[in-house]
């Protein structure tokens, strides 16, 4: 397969079955670009501006997964397992490195419905007496 011929970063988010069309060198070497693309990316996330942030204020501290489990009130085991499986948002640093962008997790905790401000002990079902 010719470069020519490789598709899109687009074309594969669209129709992710394309990459069974790959071959495993052509993967790799696909898979290697997208690491340096997604790091570039995620720089200029970081370093925000443009999206109405202050572009003189410092970027916000990354969370550790002990600090994720304890935000979520989860055992540390439980919150490495969302990391792994991608439920939460993450950030690589290098390939042992696992951080949370606190402002990820809040979002994804808003979407999730895991932050309606009611406490886990809350319950609507009254006891009933015997």
């Amino acid at each position: 397969m010719s470069l020519s011929e490789l598709p899109t970063l687009d074309a594969l988010a669209t129709s992710p079955e394309l990459a069974g069309d790959l071959s495993a060198n052509v993967a790799a070497a696909l898979l290697a670009k997208l690491a340096g693309v997604q790091t570039a990316l995620l720089g200029r996330l970081l370093a925000g501006g443009g999206n109405g942030a202050d572009p003189g204020a410092a970027p916000e501290p990354l969370m550790k997964i002990p600090d994720v489990a304890k935000r979520l009130d989860v055992p540390m085991a439980f919150a490495y397992e969302l990391a792994r499986r991608g439920e939460i948002p993450t950030v690589r640093i290098g390939k042992k490195y696992v951080r949370v962008s606190s402002a990820a997790l809040e979002k994804w905790m808003a979407e999730s419905g895991l932050d309606t401000g009611v406490p886990s002990s809350y319950t609507t079902r009254r006891r009933m007496k015997r």
